[in-house]
């Protein structure tokens, strides 16, 4: 693929998003890609802007002024310019040599090491000089965590994202639902968390470093719990948890950092550097209060049962148990989720976990049934797991009414619920989503917003793969093998598709079919294909019995057996799939394989477009024989009818079904009336469809229409005629006018 370029008022950056290698670590707002400036050759960071975030037309303007202000200073990573193409926008900044923070915690976590406070005062006060700057040029971060602090080769921080920040807008609701939340749940402060946008100030940046010094020298996030919505509650009613790792001096100066009213904190960068350099121990007397009131812990539970200290504890382990089974949940592990959630219960009593393990009592089954291809029992459990709030549910849901297994197939529903898994917080459901905008299922086309739910997908995708999940592999196998989200690699397709295949997945197992039979990352080899799409169709996925069936009426692969390969399709039509009760409609008219039955042909069609208005096929098929009589009674109307749903679905057949009601108008009768003005409409739209033949009838209808007025004496009007004729390429309408202008009329 081409590498993009991007055009700025002084200079030109060119990326390739498709190049898996130039990814960076994506963030909050965007994802960021390596690229270089075309006229220097140095590399930049191009940061590819989620397409909510600038919606807001003003924001963007804001954003812009943000990109020409031109801040430089040595903790600040520079902006270079904002630029949009094709709708997208995209952030562009310096490129620095170095590490994250967030990755420095994460690799010391590992090692059980943390930051001492010697060792973060360096990267605080540095990062404290950069933010100096931006308030005082009146900017807020609003995005402050160790994921926004680079770390460079010679041990200085730089603070990055300065300028994106300042669109309102973003990935994740706001706890009242008024807004959304830019920023992490994790570092976010009550304000921000609220959605109060008029609120955001200086001590909102400084609460988020307070957090993440928090993370530096304990590291823990403090208000942490396993998904963003008991996180943001954390965030806006639980006081900072004291940690044993922190002195007094330290605890104190983080809790007035994190103090829930924006007045008690620390109300700007001086304030906050002179506390945090100089932390102040606690006078004798407030250790002695703390000590008297631990001692008087210590009494009340020797003289009693000990109930507080034990109902602390089971609190401790409950809370322990959830974030394990949210993390299983967070990877498709949905049983190692369920174990860990009823460990849970059995320490606290908490409601929104008894929900969840009743979400998974119900999803469980429906997801054993889904790759075992029993797809309504699937369809039923996962209506009611969908119900409990899982967006896991809800993309499923849209993945079998996409395909029409188990139910109607509606592209519409299925964008309803894959839509409801993107809110949810079901990141793999972005890769349907893309499919459906660029192809226009049930949602207008738009190929810029489906290239951005691609890159969005990806991440979430890959994740779930690496955890063995068989529907993530077999979509990285689609992705792979179109080169949609991911550069075109045919045999990491193939290699993934066999992945899930392996683990059982019969939806799978029918596309790994389909990669041996037509050599798609992979020598073609039908006796594998013909073994796949047989394992496939033993569990009763239809579009695996539909092409075995297939393969045996015409011997490919096979030995041609027309008796076995119809049982094949009838076992696919039994579950009302729409392109097997097309298929036996097919095979009824033309009476190849069995006695030919129009009435039966028409029956089977008509089954056919029940479960799938999308069958452009059956719907064709269906007009013809209300326009022949064939199997039904002759109905031009019903004609008409299927001939435009097959238009509407599929915007190529307007060429020759439009001609086709025009000339049902033309004739009339059959119940539709007569009507040469239709006539005239349809073929218009019809020769605009490019169809010749269509352009060429109404060449010949305009010039037999001034031939009729001509001899009516009604010259004006014959005129007007012929000269539609001759814009529709009609000679003899031209031979007309000449006689008409030499005879003065």
């Amino acid at each position: 693929m081409a590498k993009i370029k991007l055009k700025g008022l002084l200079n030109t950056y060119l990326f390739d998003p498709k190049d898996e290698s130039s990814v960076l670590s994506p963030g909050g707002m965007g994802i960021p890609y390596k690229g270089i400036e075309a006229e220097t050759g140095r590399t930049v960071v191009i940061k590819v802007l989620f397409r909510d975030l600038t919606e807001n037309v003003s924001n963007v303007e804001r954003v812009k002024r943000a990109s020409e202000i031109k801040i430089k200073h040595n903790n600040l990573i520079e902006m270079l310019d904002f630029i949009e193409k094709d709708s997208i926008y995209h952030d562009i900044s310096v490129f620095v040599e170095g590490t994250d923070l967030s990755k420095i915690i994460d690799h010391r976590k590992k090692q059980g090491k943390v930051f001492s406070y010697e060792e973060s005062k360096e990267i605080v006060n540095d990062i404290l000089d950069g933010l100096e700057v931006l308030h005082k040029n009146k900017i807020i971060h609003r995005d402050i965590d160790p994921s926004n602090i680079r770390i460079c080769e010679d041990g200085s921080a730089k603070l990055m994202d300065f300028g994106v920040v300042r669109i309102t807008g973003g990935k994740t609701k706001s706890l009242t639902g008024m807004g959304t939340l830019i920023g992490k749940p994790n570092y976010s402060p009550p304000e921000q968390i609220r959605g109060e946008s008029d609120n955001i100030n200086e001590t909102t940046d400084l609460y988020a470093l307070g957090i993440t010094i928090y993370e530096m020298l304990t590291g823990k996030v403090p208000f942490e719990r396993g998904n963003e919505y008991d996180t943001m509650q954390a965030q806006v009613n639980e006081a900072l948890p004291f940690n044993n790792i922190l002195s007094d001096a330290l605890f104190d100066f983080l809790v007035k950092a994190t103090a829930k009213q924006q007045h008690k904190r620390f109300q700007n960068v001086s304030a906050f550097r002179n506390a945090f350099n100089n932390p102040v121990e606690r006078a004798w007397w407030q250790k002695k209060q703390m000590q008297i009131l631990v001692a008087s812990g210590i009494i009340a539970t020797l003289g009693g049962s000990g109930l507080f200290f034990r109902h602390q504890h089971n609190t401790s382990i409950g809370k322990t148990n959830i974030e394990k089974a949210n993390k299983f949940l967070s990877i498709a592990k949905y049983d190692s989720s369920k174990v860990y959630f009823q460990k849970a219960v059995e320490y606290i009593d908490d409601g929104s976990v008894k929900q969840k393990i009743e979400m998974l009592n119900a999803l469980i089954p429906a997801m054993s049934d889904f790759y075992n291809a029993r797809y309504k029992n699937a369809f039923d459990k996962l209506k009611e797991a969908s119900g409990l709030d899982s967006g896991d549910a809800d993309y499923y849901l849209g993945e079998l009414t996409y395909n029409g297994l188990g139910t109607v197939k509606d592209y519409r529903k299925g964008w309803e619920y894959t839509n409801s898994a993107v809110k949810k917080g079901f990141g793999m459901a972005n890769w349907r989503i893309a499919l459906a905008l660029e192809n226009g299922l049930g949602i207008k086309k738009d190929k810029n917003k489906a290239d951005q739910h691609y890159l969005e997908s990806v991440e979430a995708i890959k994740k779930l793969a690496e955890a063995g999940d068989p529907e993530a592999l077999g979509n990285l196998g689609g992705m792979y093998t179109s080169g949609k989200g991911l550069s075109k690699n045919e045999k990491l397709g193939f290699e993934n598709y066999l992945a899930a295949a392996n683990k059982g997945y019969a939806f799978v197992q029918e596309n790994l079919a389909d990669m041996y039979r037509y050599g798609i990352g992979t020598p073609v080899n039908l006796p594998e294909a013909v073994k796949w799409y047989t394992t496939s169709a033993s569990k009763g996925h239809p579009a695996a019995q539909l092409t075995l069936g297939r393969m045996y009426l015409y011997g490919e692969g096979v030995y041609q057996d027309a008796s076995k390969g119809l049982d094949f399709i009838r076992k696919a039509s039994d579950q009302n799939y729409s392109a097997a009760l097309s298929d036996l409609g097919y095979q009824y008219f033309t009476g190849k394989f069995v006695p030919a039955d129009y009435r039966k042909s028409a029956d089977y069609y008509l089954k056919a477009v029940t479960y799938d208005n999308d069958n452009i096929p059956a719907l064709e098929s269906l007009a013809y024989f209300c326009k022949t009589g064939l199997g039904v009674d002759k109905n031009y109307k019903e004609a008409e009818k299927y001939y435009l749903k097959a238009i509407r679905q599929d915007s190529s057949r307007a060429n020759q079904d439009y001609f086709n009601i025009a000339k049902l108008y033309f004739e009339g009768g059959f119940g539709l009336r007569k009507d040469e003005f239709m006539f005239i409409h349809y073929c218009e739209l019809a020769d605009n469809a490019g169809n010749t033949v269509a352009r060429e009838s109404l060449g010949i209808y305009y010039n037999q229409q001034g031939t009729e007025a001509y001899r009516s004496a009604l010259f004006n009007t014959a005129r007007e005629y012929f000269n539609k004729a001759v814009l529709k390429g009609n000679a003899i309408a031209s031979r007309n006018l000449k006689y008409m202008d030499q005879k003065g009329k």
